[in-house]
């Protein structure tokens, strides 16, 4: 590492620390237009992308890191990092896979680097972390892992009943129509006009479920 790149990467380190993210972003640049695989200038672009919330951007410049500098205990501990915060924000269901993760590339770094004593409490949180989800979830059943939805309320589109004046159609047209069949007057005439009121009511009663299929439509997730 030539002594401009040390120099660069030490104020970056502190910028990043003191929150003056804009001055180590002008550091870091420079460091990697000079050498885009800089392994500690890839350590501290990560660090500045976790400072503005990029987690995943984090965790990609930190592979990167370790994949230019196998052995170094720094670039492990700062990967094993990332990847606890990413596991931090996933879903307690679905997150073991990024815990294990972290938790062996935290041990890796801890065998390059035994007596360093924030990475034994990086791979004491990880390990914190892995046991909490396990705790959590332990007797979760698969239907806990599906998102939850608020039921709407009674009245609301999707439980209201239908109208009374609806229905009033409907007794009255199945009532002419049982009429029509009994009585002998103007049968034919009394036929045509309950088959009309059902056909209305029927009309009638499909327009008002219809906005309520398509919101239940829209509101089953999975």
């Amino acid at each position: 590492m030539s002594s401009s790149h040390t120099s660069d990467l030490d104020q970056a380190f502190t910028s990043i620390r003191a929150g003056d993210l804009t001055t180590a972003g002008h550091l870091i640049d420079r460091v990697l237009e000079n050498d885009p695989n800089h392994p500690y200038g890839l350590v501290a672009w990560g660090l500045l992308l976790r400072e503005r919330g990029d987690i995943d951007g984090a965790v990609d410049a930190h592979e990167t890191a370790v994949r230019f500098a196998p052995i170094d205990a720094l670039v492990h501990f700062a990967l094993a990092d990332s990847l606890r915060l990413r596991a931090e924000k996933e879903s307690p269901f679905f997150r073991a896979p990024t815990w294990s993760r972290a938790r062996l590339v935290a041990e890796q770094a801890l065998y390059l680097a035994p007596d360093d004593e924030d990475g034994q409490r990086l791979l004491t949180k990880i390990l914190e972390g892995q046991l909490a989800d396990a705790e959590s979830t332990r007797d979760a059943t698969p239907m806990d892992m599906l998102p939850h939805r608020t039921m709407p309320p009674a009245g609301s589109v999707g439980e209201r009943r239908p109208p009374l004046a609806l229905l009033a159609v409907v007794v009255v047209a199945v009532g002419w129509l049982l009429w029509s069949w009994i009585s002998s007057a103007f049968s034919w005439f009394n036929l045509v006009v309950s088959v009309l009121l059902l056909a209305v009511s029927l009309v009638g009663f499909r327009v008002w479920l219809a906005p309520r299929i398509d919101h239940r439509r829209r509101t089953v997730e999975f």
